[in-house]
């Protein structure tokens, strides 16, 4: 069952490859965005009383997206040693997400 869950990974990124390129999107950085700025205005609003609770469900949910992650993450920092990175669209976009393109 955890095994399972580590491998449901295609809500956060889609990893695409052929002969000549790896291109990876990245889905869940939009809403990783929205989720502190929530935080950050439930926090503002509630005057304090919800900092801890609200931080810490914005740092839970920051793990289990990196935790989930960690293998593409890898490959891209790997790629961007190497050089061979090509990086389209933008982090805060639902409509264009971030896509990095790796050429082999």
């Amino acid at each position: 069952m955890l095994k399972r869950l580590f491998l449901k990974t295609d809500i956060f990124y889609q990893r695409i490859e052929d002969e000549e390129k790896i291109e990876i999107t990245l889905f869940g950085l939009p809403f990783l965005h929205m989720l502190f700025w929530l935080v950050v205005f439930m926090s503002l609003l509630s005057l304090g009383k919800f900092t801890t609770v609200a931080f810490l469900a914005f740092c839970s949910g920051l793990l289990l997206y990196i935790a989930l992650s960690w293998r593409v993450f890898l490959e891209i920092r790997h790629a961007m040693l190497s050089g061979g990175v090509f990086i389209v669209g933008s982090q805060l976009s639902l409509q264009t997400p971030l896509k990095i393109v790796i050429t082999k």
